[in-house]
């Protein structure tokens, strides 16, 4: 009996799944089948939205697994890593003794870990690491045993002013490749490959000269490679940007001293990690810390942390767009079936069961567009990590790869679902509510909203889109040192999007009703086009929305960034920055690239004709937790030239030893005057007075500027990265640029001018910007999609007016000509909604960026930029109209009109 009942209801429970599916099928998913074209727009408008979402995601979890694999590369078998209190040479020779000491340790291999650059005459500079290690310890890269060439390697530097070889250094063939410079000794002589021996012992060929032509610039000047081996294990290791060097010799060559740069921890065996990690953090001190070993650099956040923000405010909005695209088609495919669907109502369906239809509709189109958003966030996220390599290979020597799982298809189709059922709750609703006897005779439709109403929501979305720049203005006020000013900031910018977009909506139908009245009605194609815009303000504002963000995110992205070129502008122009900027590299913004110039060059620059001051720019990193890094800055020169928020504009204070904190850095520590930073240094905590806070932005306001005298106490005799040479009167900085350069002070050194300078910043801030015009052109297709979808719905529901025209006369040409008319009205509306409604963006955008970027710019709006964004734009909805003209063209009138 029991086996019996189990039976039955397994049976029964099977029955019900059956037709459960069968009722799915018959009610929305045979749909998307008969209707392939409509279903092909759905899934491209969810896949055009969702791929700005997914962009973000691919991006950020690019970066952490490139500098994750970078760390597992260079770690080897190391299980755990100590990291100085500043990147370059924050591990002493005592703090090595301490952590071989601590219980649980079999080996602790101190390494110099150096970003710097490989030349050649036969290729552009590569940004390189430049490993030094000891033989005498296991190797931290994984190679088995200690090449022999490195274990006789002379530790003596070759002279400055002659061409010495390079004292023994590997190298990796990808890199020689790379840079075409292999020499006739080098590979020639088979050595490296051929015997076997780097591929088993570790050990390069014997005869090596495989680094001919090659430069490696260091702290001690433009040091040749004519001496290097080649090592084929290198190859695998960050994709061969890899030179092996004895670590004597690149503490020499990158002025570390007796230093190191981090200490790779192999445990003992059957030592428990987690309790060898504490101990070593006692043995080492909270100014140091240790890390799993293939924990990415901590400096390598700072790449993302300005870009991804500024990402996601524009996924969320096209995210949003998407929806509402999905909601068009869905609606559409109701539109069509309402009768069919009261007949299913008065047979005795029940609500849900009508409701199941679209909501599944909307599941398989979600799934869908977001496999497609994860390909088409594949798309944006490349020109996104290429901007963020730039900044990775100068902060850790590593570039972001794209990384994809099928873990990020499987999100991308989860958003997708969401996004897909989110938009299809309303018309399933909607359809499961409908009146049986007035759908059946189809004359239950929804009235309009009014124009009162219409301008009532305009007028209270602009009132709230000036609260909400109000509120922006308060969040950036006087460098937004209180920690409620960014959350005030950033949440205002999104209210300024989410009204303008609402005002967007309700003024598009309002200009329409307003144009409608001085056409004098419906008499003409273009009254009649106005008219039927008028009529159905909700779709015709969410046209208006879709055209007017992707002229709207042109505006706003081209003013950016010429209020970011006003900004720097303004920077080099001012506060005595005017004049010479002399570097080993134009690379050298980065703290962390060891190529830095010794004290003999700033001696020499002093003495070049037409100079007036030299004065030393020294910047270093100090920290060891990824989004607390403080850079420290200092300079043989100091010069008070920035706003002060806080404290005292006294340069002799400031050399007695107080220090000038940015914005940033003073929000997140609660800083102010007279209070005390405590900062990681070699040697433990140093606590600093500090004098004021002022808007200096470098590292998006995580700084501190101290005197040298500070610095040398703190860190030790620091190398500058540049040094800014300022003219005698009379002396032009061009002029005096080109005496630089003729004095042949230092190999390849970089002679840069202010101009120069400003072209060269603005040309990295437009790089930077570059993902937001890829997001632009993205919305150009959501805006293509919108209209499409609803003209092709709103074709549908006025099927027999179309067809009552066509009986009074008019021709398959006029019908084409209306469809078409209301395209490029609305196409122009929107464009000049998003022209105007642009500005409050420009704004609000430009308001909240010292929290983003660090500084504040001058308000820029690039008007230019409109005359290829607006016509693109209206030739977008105008091409989307072709379709539903068609479909208008060919209706057939006698059964349009033949219904009741």
């Amino acid at each position: 009996m029991n086996a019996r009942t189990s039976g039955a209801r397994r049976t029964s429970r099977q029955n019900r799944i059956t037709a459960s599916a069968k009722t799915l099928r018959i009610l929305g998913l045979r749909h998307l089948r008969r209707h392939k074209l409509r279903s092909l727009l759905a899934v491209a408008a969810l896949g055009a939205g969702t791929s700005l979402a997914m962009s973000v995601l691919i991006v950020t979890q690019s970066v952490s697994a490139s500098m994750t694999s970078f760390g597992t590369e260079i770690a080897g078998g190391a299980q755990l890593k100590v990291i100085g209190s500043t990147p370059e040479g924050g591990i002493s020779q005592h703090l090595l003794t301490a952590i071989r000491d601590t219980k649980g340790v079999r080996s602790a291999t101190g390494v110099v870990q150096a970003v710097t650059i490989v030349q050649s005459r036969n290729a552009r500079p590569a940004v390189t690491i430049a490993l030094g290690v000891s033989c005498s310890e296991s190797l931290p890269i994984g190679l088995r045993g200690c090449p022999t060439s490195l274990k006789s390697a002379s530790t003596a530097l070759p002279s400055q002013a002659s061409a010495a070889q390079m004292p023994v250094a590997l190298v990796a063939p990808k890199l020689l490749e790379r840079m075409a410079a292999v020499g006739t000794g080098g590979r020639a002589n088979g050595n490296a490959g051929t015997n076997g021996n780097a591929g088993t012992n570790g050990n390069a060929g014997a005869n090596g000269n495989a680094g001919a032509g090659m430069q490696l610039r260091t702290d001690v000047g433009l040091v040749p490679l004519t001496g290097a081996r080649e090592l084929n294990a290198l190859n695998g290791i960050d994709d061969g940007r890899l030179i092996i060097l004895p670590l004597k010799t690149a503490q020499r060559l990158f002025d570390r001293g007796h230093s190191m740069d981090a200490v790779y921890v192999t445990a003992d065996a059957g030592a428990s990690i987690p309790k060898l990690q504490a101990r070593l953090r006692s043995a080492v001190g909270g100014w140091n810390g240790v890390v799993p070993s293939g924990t990415p650099p901590p400096e390598t956040s700072i790449a993302s942390n300005a870009i991804i923000p500024m990402l996601l405010v524009v996924a969320v909005l096209a995210s949003g767009i998407a929806a509402v695209l999905v909601y068009n088609i869905v609606s559409l495919s109701l539109e069509e079936r309402r009768k069919e669907n009261a007949i299913l109502a008065a047979l005795g369906a029940a609500p849900t069961t009508i409701m199941m239809g679209p909501l599944a509709e909307g599941a398989v189109l979600g799934a869908a567009g977001g496999i497609v958003g994860s390909a088409g966030g594949w798309l944006i996220a490349k020109p996104v990590a290429s901007t963020l390599s730039t900044f990775t290979k100068t902060l850790a020597g590593a570039p972001v790869l794209i990384h994809i799982t099928p873990a990020t298809f499987v999100a991308g189709a989860t958003i997708g679902v969401g996004l897909g059922v989110l938009a299809a709750v309303r018309p399933a609703l909607r359809a499961a509510r409908a009146g049986i006897a007035g759908e059946l005779s189809r004359r239950d439709r929804r009235s309009a909203s009014s124009p009162l109403a219409l301008a009532s929501r305009a007028t209270a979305s602009l009132v709230l889109t000036g609260i909400a720049l109000t509120g922006c203005w308060f969040g950036q006020r006087h460098g937004a040192l209180h920690s409620w000013q960014p959350a005030l900031a950033e949440s205002s910018f999104f209210v300024t999007v989410i009204s303008v977009v609402i005002a967007t909506a309700s003024i598009a139908p309002l200009i329409m009703i307003g144009a409608r009245r001085l056409a004098r009605g419906g008499r003409t194609l273009t009254g009649l086009a106005l008219s039927n815009l008028a009529r159905e303000p909700g779709r015709t504002g969410v046209m208006a929305i879709a055209v007017a963000a992707s002229v709207g995110t042109a505006f706003i992205t081209a003013s950016f960034n010429q209020s970011v070129h006003a900004g720097l502008s303004a920077s080099l122009s001012g506060g005595g920055s005017q004049g010479v900027f002399v570097a080993t590299t134009a690379r050298n913004s980065s703290v962390t690239v060891d190529a830095k110039l010794p004290a003999h060059v700033i001696q020499r620059l002093a003495r070049v004709p037409g100079v007036a001051t030299a004065n030393a720019q020294v910047t270093i990193l100090a920290g060891h937790i990824a989004g607390r890094l403080v850079e420290v800055e200092a300079s043989t020169r100091p010069v008070m030239d920035l706003q002060l928020y806080a404290g005292h504009e006294s340069l002799a204070r400031f050399n007695r030893g107080y220090v000038l904190v940015g914005p940033a850095l003073a929000r997140r520590l609660n800083l102010s005057a007279g209070g005390h930073l405590r900062i990681d240094t070699p040697h433990g905590y140093a606590y600093l007075p500090i004098q004021g806070v002022w808007a200096d932005g470098t590292l998006v306001g995580e700084n501190v500027t101290v005197p040298m005298s500070t610095m040398t106490r703190l860190w030790g005799p620091q190398l500058p990265a540049v040094v800014a040479v300022a003219p005698r009167p009379g002396v032009s900085p061009a002029v005096l640029a080109r005496r630089i350069k003729a004095a042949h002070i230092y190999p390849g050194l970089q002679v840069l001018t202010a101009s120069q300078v400003l072209r060269l910043a603005s040309s990295i801030a437009a790089g930077q910007l570059a993902p937001f015009w890829t997001l632009q052109h993205a919305l150009l297709l959501v805006a293509f999609v919108a209209v499409l979808t609803t003209l092709l719905l709103v074709g549908v529901e006025r099927d027999r007016e179309m067809a009552m025209l066509s009986a009074i006369g008019l021709s398959p040409a006029g019908m084409v000509r209306l469809v078409i008319s209301e395209a490029a009205i609305l196409g122009l509306a929107g464009a000049a909604l998003g022209v105007a409604l642009g500005f409050p963006g420009v704004i609000a955008l430009n308001e909240i960026a010292p929290i983003f970027i660090g500084f504040s710019n001058p308000l820029r709006f690039d008007l230019a930029t409109l005359a290829i964004y607006v016509p693109l734009a209206i030739a977008a909805s105008v091409t989307a109209a072709v379709l539903p003209a068609w479909r208008a063209m060919r209706l057939d009138v006698i059964k349009a009109i033949d219904y009741e």
